[in-house]
This record gives C-alpha cells, structure tokens and sequence, in this order.
C-alpha cells in the first residue's frame, strides 16, 4: 500500500507539470521579491548519552545555503557563533523542558560565492519514547 492510497490520493488527471502551479497559488509579479524555500524534518530519537543535535542543522544549510550557519541562540539577535557542542549542552540543561533555538548565516557578513542567505530553527523536546526534534 503506498501514501497514496493510505490517504485517498486522487491525482488531477488535468494538471499538466510543465504548466506549473495553478494560477490561483501563483504570486502576482508585482508580489515577487525573491525565492523561498522552507524545508522541516522531524526525527524521533530514543534517550542516549551520544545523541548528537545540530548534524541536519549543518547538513541542510551546507547543501541548501552553499555554508554552515554562523549564529544561533535562543531570541534575536542571534549572538553565539556556531557550535554543535554548545547546542547539545543547551538542550541537555534544559531537560525535560522544549528547547527552541533559531540559527543562521551571519547576516552582516560580506556574501561569499555560492552562499545563499538562510535562517531556521531547529526544537527539541522530551517524549514518553525519547527525543523528538524538529529542524526547519
């Protein structure tokens, strides 16, 4: 059984690919400042003392934005430079709390080739079955 049955997926017989989006979710051009994208991806971990944050973080921004993220924190500005110790440790300190932390490229910095501007956020929290993180 694949999604689409487990769903009830109905594709659009009329819908051409090549036609893209249909108008009525297309922007106006005047609308148009740039493109976005938004990518999520949620991971449910079991409890281990080797659990390791941050790696999709890192992962996503290097293929997606062209560079690791600079900073983080947990409020804007976002004044910690980058380290996947440092997030581990703030989440291991906040158990069981949720932990919410937004990351970025350093928006001062002069742009580098192939760098894209990024930003996301990535949560972690404490389940019945273990660790739940949410990168986005």
């Amino acid at each position: 059984m694949t999604w689409q049955d487990e769903v009830g997926y109905v594709p659009d017989q009329t819908a051409h690919l090549e036609q893209g989006p249909h108008p009525d979710f297309q922007a106006a051009q005047e609308h148009v400042s740039g493109t976005h994208l938004h990518v999520g991806v949620q991971v449910d971990h079991p409890v281990s003392d080797s659990l390791e944050l941050g790696e999709v973080v890192e992962l996503l921004a290097k293929r997606l934005g062209g560079a690791l993220p600079s900073v983080w924190g947990v409020a804007e500005p976002l004044g910690r430079e980058w380290s996947t110790a440092d997030v581990i440790a703030l989440a291991r300190n906040r158990v069981p709390g949720q932990t919410r932390m937004l990351f970025s490229a350093q928006p001062a910095a002069p742009v580098e080739e192939g760098v894209r501007p990024f930003a996301g956020e990535l949560r972690v929290a404490r389940t019945e079955s273990g660790v739940s993180r949410s990168d986005r």
